[in-house]
């Protein structure tokens, strides 16, 4: 079974957080990556 690696989820997020920040504004970005961590984390 795979273990858990965050690599290409951190590889990833900057670009995710910029076009997130772009269209819904930086307050619910923040909000909304620290509860996708905490899903990526559980199913992975």
């Amino acid at each position: 079974m795979m273990q858990y690696s965050d690599k290409y989820f951190r590889m990833m997020m900057p670009f995710i957080k910029k076009s997130l920040k772009r269209r819904y504004g930086k307050e619910y970005t923040k909000e909304l990556v620290k509860k996708t961590d905490v899903v990526y984390r559980d199913t992975h």
